[in-house]
């Protein structure tokens, strides 16, 4: 009888490691080094290396006007030294918060929601452009992103 194969892959999320799964979060640009374990058996002389940790990042959505949450919101956090390493997520939350393990690595962020403008991180002086952000690994930073409604000026 064949035996039947998985695929796993190392992590350690509740101690702020983020899934490598997700391409956003790859220090290196080669594939995932694999190590074939067979059922009952024990493995030696094998090093997981996990990369830095993520650090957190709360965003909080509301219209500009009302300054009422909105609880659908699509996010997109996308690298700068690799902008096709991106991950985007459509969330829905009742309170109101997205909280997101990002790389610890410059990235940008844009959140959209149907019905109003999208939204980039932006640094004031940096001119019309999305800026980068950069977080420490196990830091956290919270953002407040007013959305205007299309048409509306802002």
């Amino acid at each position: 009888m064949a035996q039947r194969q998985r695929h796993q892959r190392a992590r350690l999320e509740e101690d702020g490691y983020p899934r490598t799964e997700f391409n956003l979060y790859d220090s290196e640009a080669g594939a995932d080094p694999q190590v074939e374990v067979l059922e009952h058996q024990t493995m030696q002389n094998v090093i997981l290396q996990l990369g830095l940790k993520s650090g957190i990042l709360t965003i909080r959505v509301v219209d500009a006007n009302s300054n009422q949450p909105l609880h659908h919101a699509d996010i997109t956090i996308r690298r700068v030294d690799l902008p096709d390493r991106f991950m985007s997520t459509g969330l829905i939350v009742e309170e109101g918060e997205f909280k997101i393990p990002v790389p610890s690595l410059p990235f940008t962020v844009k959140v959209s929601v149907k019905g109003y403008e999208d939204w980039y991180y932006k640094i004031a002086g940096e001119g019309n452009k999305a800026s980068a952000l950069l977080m420490a690994p196990n830091s956290t930073k919270k953002l407040l992103v007013a959305l205007h409604p299309v048409g509306r000026s802002n």
